[in-house]
């Protein structure tokens, strides 16, 4: 380990692979501050926008079409054409702001910082503590459809669907592999390991004390 005292942790996490529960878990033992789901309300206050709307686009990239319908529109603008599509604007401006809201919280550490590029953020900056979780599909789909209303086709459809999200969303607006091993320190596969086990095998592996322990 760094000779550097860690106080900034990223979870990266698969769908339904629990990082928001292992995140508050942490946040109970080390009595940090979390970003998480909470950053959808901040971007949408920062953007003007409703949350509703800002969760839609959060950590998504847009797709080809958008892209493209976008392109012809700024490249023959006298042209005819339909009205000009929102999700560009809506993701550009969402991944801009909450790249700008999790910077500024990294300037008041301590901090754990849930999915958004946290980890390609404050790659190479010393202090840091990259986590990735992991779980078999099955174990993932179980879990989704204990806090949503669903059926496992459903569950296992929107793990992946929501896993390739966060694939392409790494990748275009951080310009890295989100299953790239390099990014990270220590992967938990909380398939085989409980939410508070995991918690507490982040704080030892970071050199960390849990509050009131001596």
């Amino acid at each position: 380990m760094s000779s550097i005292p860690i106080d900034i942790i990223t979870i990266s996490r698969e769908f339904g692979a629990g990082g928001s529960s292992v995140a508050a878990a942490l946040s109970a033992q080390l009595g940090w501050r979390v970003l998480d789901r909470d950053l959808a309300q901040q971007v949408a206050d920062r953007l003007r926008l409703d949350r509703d709307v800002v969760e839609k686009f959060d950590e998504q990239s847009p797709s080809f079409l958008a892209r493209m319908a976008s392109a012809l529109l700024i490249s023959s603008a006298e042209a005819p054409t339909p009205a000009p599509p929102t999700d560009v604007p809506h993701h550009e401006a969402i991944a801009e702001s909450a790249r700008a809201l999790i910077e500024e919280a990294g300037r008041s550490p301590p901090l754990i910082v849930v999915g958004h590029g946290g980890q390609a953020i404050f790659r190479g900056r010393r202090g840091t503590f990259h986590v990735r979780l992991v779980a078999p599909i099955a174990a993932r789909i179980q879990r989704v459809c204990t806090r949503l209303p669903c059926t496992l086709g459903q569950a296992e459809a929107q793990v992946r669907r929501v896993d390739a999200d966060r694939h392409d969303y790494l990748r275009r607006y951080f310009a890295v592999e989100w299953r790239d091993e390099m990014l990270y320190d220590l992967q938990i596969n909380t398939g085989n390991i409980s939410i508070e086990d995991a918690a507490e095998l982040i704080v030892q592996a970071a050199g960390l004390q849990a509050v009131g322990r001596r």
